[in-house]
């Protein structure tokens, strides 16, 4: 039944469809379109090619060109080459001051020039760099001697301090700075590379300092003063300074009326480096009260990346002087005679230090002001070089000197390895869009270097052996001005 109910159904809409489908036309008329009588409901006839249709007015040709016979070459039609345009379709002009006026739309931000813009080509930034020179690790040359009670409360000599490796602190020196930069170009990450070679130096540095000992009745009187035996029965006394150093025979070291120390340093130092600075987000529209607007950067917080070469100089002398006069007596305190030994020790140190360094710099950016803090850690190769020499000339009537002359002079040399951490504090100013004013605070820690004083053994060995362990930390100040173009 049901099969027979669905062929039913097919067979009526097929029979309605060809009924619909069906025009009669008259016996022997045409079926030319001009000929054809639409009924009522059928879709009114296509017109022909380059015929108007019913109810519309051509202004143009028909932009559709006409079917090409079979087997000849299509032809292009070209578009009319004017339009006529609704004026109510036109944009307003704009106004003066407002978001669409070219002169308030500038490359980049309107007070500081930089913001989305792509930076200039190049700058320059010069300093003045005051900087410290740290104090050496306290190494003792010469002291003065005096008797008095011992840890144990017996009657001994004592001996203080009187010249060290840190008798002669340094003052504050100058220096130049200068950093050459140039614009590479903008990386997927949206960050701005440069290039920067930077250089300062010519610090110098120099003290020198004295001591004057005491005269003291030695020799043949013990710690309590009471007169000993003597080879040379005939002296019972003698008159000496009361500074000693190093080996108890050596002449002009010890019994010193004087000594005196001579510290002199000086540092360069070279960087070449290539910069990554993310560029700000987008600039904004800024409505100011007299109906202008004017595009500005946005404040926030940044974070640029450094890496590089470093190449760090430091040459270093020390000299360590002392001069001894000695008078002997006899028992009835007759002057026999006197005479003078002088000695002096000189060091000099190199270190260059040739490595690669890389570090990260956090900034808070806003518009004209910026401030900030940057580190930079480096590993180096450090080629160091010490060179030392000995001279000692004793008196041949000094009776208690056994080790009266000497004269030794020798150089060593070392590869070892340093490293630096560098802590550095800035904030800048931009004064114009290409004049700005920088201010910085730096924190310089060195290890692994020769440092002049430390290499004096006042033992007097005179394998003059090289020593690379002392580190430095130097503090410094800059104040100065980049200028861009």
């Amino acid at each position: 039944m049901r099969r027979t109910l669905i062929s039913l159904a097919i067979v009526a809409l097929l029979l309605c469809g060809q009924s619909f489908g069906q025009v009669m036309y008259p016996q022997g008329e045409s079926l030319a379109p001009g000929n054809i009588t639409p009924m009522p409901g059928d879709i009114a006839p296509v017109p022909q090619v380059g015929q108007p249709s019913s109810g519309m007015a051509l202004s143009a040709p028909e932009l559709i060109p006409p079917a090409p016979q079979p087997g000849a070459t299509p032809q292009l039609v070209q578009p009319p080459t004017t339009y006529q345009v609704d004026p109510s379709m036109m944009q307003p002009p704009a106004m003066p001051g407002g978001p669409t006026d070219p002169s308030c739309i500038s490359p980049g931000c309107a007070l500081c020039g930089v913001g989305t813009a792509r930076p200039k080509d190049w700058y320059v930034d010069q300093r003045v760099r005051i900087m410290t020179h740290p104090r050496p690790r306290k190494k003792t040359f010469g002291a003065w001697r005096t008797v008095g009670l011992n840890n144990l409360g017996q009657l001994d000599f004592i001996f203080t301090p009187a010249t060290d490796s840190r008798s002669t602190p340094f003052d504050l020196s100058s220096s130049y700075e200068v950093t050459l930069g140039r614009y590479l170009g903008l990386d997927t990450y949206n960050r701005d590379h440069f290039l920067e070679f930077t250089f300062y130096g010519t610090n110098h540095w120099g003290a020198a300092g004295a001591v004057q000992a005491n005269e003291e009745n030695e020799g043949f009187l013990d710690a309590a003063g009471n007169v000993v035996t003597s080879a040379d029965a005939w002296v019972t006394r003698g008159v000496f300074g009361n500074i000693y150093g190093g080996r108890s025979s050596a002449a002009g070291f010890n019994r010193a009326d004087s000594q005196s120390s001579e510290y002199r340093s000086s540092l360069n130092n070279f960087e070449i480096n290539l910069q990554m600075r993310p560029r700000a987000r987008a600039d904004r529209l800024v409505l100011h009260k007299n109906g202008k607007w004017q595009r500005q950067c946005q404040e926030g917080f940044f974070c640029n990346w450094l890496a590089g070469a470093r190449i760090f100089s430091m040459k270093e002398s020390y000299q360590f002087s002392s001069i001894a006069d000695f008078n002997y007596f006899n028992n009835a305190g007759t002057f026999l005679f006197a005479g003078t030994s002088t000695a002096s020790y000189r060091t000099t140190a190199h270190n260059t230090l040739i490595g690669l360094q890389v570090g990260p710099e956090w900034i808070y950016r806003k518009c004209r002001a910026e401030c900030g803090v940057g580190v930079k850690a480096a590993g180096y190769i450090n080629f160091a070089e010490q060179e030392s020499w000995i001279n000692i000339s004793g008196a041949s009537n000094d009776l208690f000197s056994d080790f009266q002359n000497m004269s030794v002079n020798g150089t060593r040399a070392k590869n070892t390895s340093a490293t630096s951490i560098e802590l550095d504090f800035h904030a800048s100013y931009k004064v114009r869009p290409n004049f700005i004013l920088r201010a910085n605070y730096e924190l310089l820690y060195i290890a692994g270097l020769a440092i002049a004083p430390e290499q004096i053994d006042m033992g007097l060995d005179q394998s003059l052996k090289i020593g690379t362990g002392g580190s430095l930390l130097f503090q410094s100040a800059t104040l100065g001005f980049e200028y861009i173009w």
